[in-house]
């Protein structure tokens, strides 16, 4: 099976982890996998290249690049032609509901975790961000 995941960065965090974890494991399991990251870098980069996981970065500019980020995701998802798309956070599993609205043969997989969050420690555009999610969910 050919599957993407996609995950916002492979910097330390729980989520990074898993995904690389994941990753490593479908891989040794026979499965096609790419890992896509919104931005380049992180900690948990060197780990995934050594088992031998493609890794693409869609080099997100910041919050407000949209428009080209979603181009490249799309020009990624022609190019590497998975079956599934893996997404793993709230922004991530909105931009992977845009890119199933392109590709109706894709297969959507959310994973949804920081589910039970104080957010009067967030910022406006990320409460949004949340709220639409667990309404799309």
């Amino acid at each position: 099976m050919k599957i993407l995941l996609l995950v916002r960065s492979l910097g330390i965090g729980g989520t990074e982890r898993q995904t690389v974890e994941l990753a490593k494991g479908l891989h040794a399991r026979g499965h096609s996998v790419t890992v896509a990251t919104f931005y380049p870098g992180g900690e948990f980069t060197e780990g995934l290249s050594l088992s031998g996981v493609p890794l693409r970065s869609l080099d997100k500019k910041g919050r407000y690049d949209i428009v080209p980020f979603t181009l490249r995701l799309l020009r990624m998802i022609r190019e590497v032609r998975p079956e599934v798309l893996y997404t793993m956070m709230p922004a991530e599993n909105l931009v992977g509901l845009a890119a199933k609205l392109c590709f109706p043969s894709l297969r959507l997989v959310w994973g949804v975790r920081s589910s039970s969050l104080d957010f009067a420690h967030y910022d406006r555009f990320t409460r949004l961000v949340y709220r639409v999610e667990a309404l799309l969910l």
